[in-house]
């Protein structure tokens, strides 16, 4: 039992500073998994009320530009702190002590803040013109609004320190800390703009931003001090070359992985006015079911793979595998149904008030639905991602990683002249469609043991399904003939929702949906 929390029994309740306390891994993944899901409600709340006063427009675009821009940035700069520098200072810890780990982690926290104060000065020597080389806006565009990159800048060195701060406390169990982070930059973010949108319009977003940001780096600092007493000395490491060959290794990976995050909001920047807001606010809709659904699943599951991989208990993991992937993609191939052939009404009840025209609905709109589609595949790739971890496959995973976000980076820049700003939800959708046939070449190459074929042939047959009852729906709504976005709404998604229900009554299409539906009618109806 963890020493902070050794007075405490298992089951009792969470208390407001315990959120702030080294936890054991069992507590700490269920209150982690709690807040993620508040602190995701947050952020969601947050862009409602941006959309509200704002709507999509050029201001807009270049907030969340260059919001974007820099979180990229800020996590490529950190992406080996996690999977190399952690881990290597918890084998120092174990080997020569707090005090050598706590100086390995030092030298690196100040060479990642020296690098972004570096980055942060080249840009204040011209913000427009560095932020014109980074994007495709108009100059004129950018010097209207030089105050809001400038402001935005601060944010790399703050953002840099936040994501060190946090991986370090959570090599310790504090392993809540993330999400508290978040809950504050979201909640700084309203409060911001519900009080001073009238006089700082857009810059009220940025200052909530940066003032919450500033907020979580004393917070994290003094959680470092107070808990665990840290010392910030700076004393130059030895780092061996394993370490070196590793952070190189990373580093190229997480160089594909940003520029998969990056070129996209690079090719739509000149598009056309709230391209950039819309996209922003159509896909955080498309991404709730992946946030709330797929990557809690996933953790559960995967804490079940490695068990079963730790006992060479295969028939077992490859069965328990389909199951997780099979029920995933019953769950969430009837929400991209749904979200694809609603999308607009979805849109209007969520966000279509104050700044939020009718306009910004469509643009938004065409987001949502085409990012829906690759709903099911984002899940089950989750799921494939914990067997790769579970079977120890990093480095060949890795590898497929950096090819699939270079063949999106390349589809994107093929499609955007032709297709506009459909381009990059289509190029996700049509990477993770052949990324889910690449994977059974994948798992017969590197976990032969495992019957990806199984997965395969039932998706055929449930998106099947999903594609003759969304198009059954479709024709219902329209034949309706309801100009009501919440009566379409409760038609098409019942409709949608009983159809897919009897079908599985019917026709056992996924015994675990139908035992928890079952269980919950049994609530329900004593």
């Amino acid at each position: 039992m963890n020493w902070c929390n050794a007075e405490r029994q298992e089951g009792a309740p969470v208390r407001l500073t315990d959120l702030l306390r080294s936890e054991s891994y069992k507590r700490g993944i269920a209150v982690s998994t709690a807040l993620t899901f508040v602190a995701g409600l947050f952020g969601f709340l947050n862009n409602v009320v941006i959309a509200y006063f704002f709507g999509t427009n050029t201001e807009t675009d270049v907030y969340f530009y260059a919001y974007s821009t820099i979180m990229i940035a800020a996590m490529f700069l950190t992406g080996f702190s996690s999977s190399i520098l952690i881990p290597e200072s918890m084998h120092i810890r174990e080997r020569d002590g707090p005090k050598a780990a706590m100086q390995f982690l030092n030298a690196f926290l100040y060479v990642f803040l020296g690098i972004a104060l570096a980055i942060s000065l080249v840009f204040y020597l011209n913000p427009v013109g560095a932020f014109t080389l980074l994007s495709n806006f108009d100059t004129a565009a950018l010097e209207a609004h030089r105050r809001l990159l400038v402001i935005a800048i601060p944010l790399l060195t703050f953002m840099t320190l936040t994501l060190v701060m946090t991986d370090v406390l959570s090599s310790y169990k504090y392993f809540t800390l993330p999400m508290i982070v978040n809950m504050i930059m979201s909640g700084c973010s309203m409060a911001f703009v519900i009080l001073f949108h009238r006089v700082l319009g857009v810059l009220s977003i940025l200052t909530g931003v940066l003032v919450a940001y500033a907020a979580n780096v004393i917070l994290l600092l003094i959680i470092l001090r107070l808990r665990l007493h840290w010392v910030f000395s700076f004393k130059w490491v030895a780092v061996g070359r394993k370490v070196r060959h590793d952070i190189v290794f990373a580093q190229l990976g997480n160089l594909t992985t940003a520029l998969a995050g990056y070129v996209p909001i690079y090719a739509l920047s000149g598009l056309g006015t709230g391209i950039i807001s819309s996209l922003r606010y159509g896909r955080i809709v498309a991404e709730l079911p992946t946030q709330f659904i797929s990557r809690q699943f996933s953790v559960v599951s995967g804490i079940r793979f490695n068990e079963l991989h730790a006992k060479q208990e295969y028939d077992a993991l490859s069965d328990t595998f389909v199951r997780a992937a099979r029920f995933l993609a019953f769950i969430l191939l009837p929400v991209s149904g749904m979200l694809f052939i609603l999308a607009e009404e979805v849109i209007t009840l969520v966000y279509k008030r104050g700044a939020f025209d009718l306009d910004s609905v469509r643009s938004s709109a065409l987001f949502l639905r085409y990012f829906a589609l690759s709903l099911s595949l984002v899940g089950v790739d989750t799921i494939i991602a914990r067997i790769y971890m579970a079977t120890k496959k990093i480095k060949q995973s890795f590898l497929y990683q950096m090819g699939i976000n270079i063949a999106l980076v390349l589809l994107l820049f093929a499609l955007v002249r032709p297709m506009g700003a459909a381009a990059y939800p289509l190029a996700v959708l049509a990477v993770y469609v052949v990324n889910l046939f690449a994977h059974f070449f994948m798992f017969r190459l590197i976990v032969p043991f495992m019957r990806y074929g199984r997965l395969l042939g039932y998706f055929g047959g449930i998106f099947a399904l999903n594609a003759a009852t969304a198009a059954l729906v479709f024709a219902l709504v329209r034949a309706a003939g309801s100009d009501h976005h919440i009566v379409r709404l409760l038609l098409g998604g019942g409709t949608y929702t009983a159809i897919i229900i009897l079908a599985n009554f019917a026709f056992g299409i996924n015994d675990d949906a139908l035992d928890i539906l079952k269980r919950a009618v049994r609530v329900m109806i004593p």
